[in-house]
């Protein structure tokens, strides 16, 4: 193996390590990337509590009659993905969305 084989073997090796510590710079540093993935995290739970609450209080009150198989997901809403949830609650919502879309 030459030297110049080295060199770009090397090169290979940094650029990776180059290319996100100025990405991390261009965004406001690791510090900022971390708060901005906290925020985040914290806007998809908050997103999933006003589904889970909305679903549960429909229930209480009678709107509809939740299936067996969506009880056992919603029981552990934490770890469902958002996507899973919004489904689930449009299978259940679905219908008062309609009505305020189309009020006639």
């Amino acid at each position: 193996m030459g030297l110049k084989e080295k060199i770009a073997k090397w090169w290979l090796s940094k650029k990776k390590e180059w290319i996100l510590k100025s990405e991390d710079r261009k965004r406001g540093g690791k510090v900022r990337r971390d708060q901005k993935r906290k925020e985040r995290r914290e806007e998809i739970l908050g997103a999933k509590w006003a589904m889970y609450s909305d679903l549960q209080d429909g229930w209480m009150l009678g709107d509809f009659r939740p299936s067996s198989e969506h009880v056992e997901e919603l029981t552990g809403w934490r770890v469902i993905t958002i996507k899973r949830m919004e489904e689930i609650y449009l299978h259940y919502r679905a219908w008062q969305n309609q009505e305020i879309r189309h009020p006639y």
